[in-house]
């Protein structure tokens, strides 16, 4: 991909009110269908991803996001 067109891509998700948000929904939506079907109790906001840890949130990763990440992972381990 060139960077002219890296370019366009930003300023086409800055305009799209849905964003890449729509994606993230359907593989929830997909999820938690797979996971139901083995009689899990899941909800589709159980498999939603949360890319914002809080309001503040400035982008940086820092070790207790990624620590935070993984201990959400397994807490919502299905039975």
């Amino acid at each position: 991909m060139t960077a002219r067109e890296l370019l366009m891509w930003m300023a086409y998700d800055r305009l799209s009110p849905i964003s890449d948000f729509r994606s993230d929904v359907h593989a929830a939506q997909i999820s938690s269908a797979v996971l139901r079907s083995q009689g899990a109790k899941v909800d589709l906001s159980d498999m939603l991803i949360t890319w914002k840890i809080n309001d503040t949130d400035d982008g940086e990763i820092t070790e207790n996001d990624v620590t935070a990440f993984f201990e959400g992972l397994i807490d919502n381990q299905p039975a």
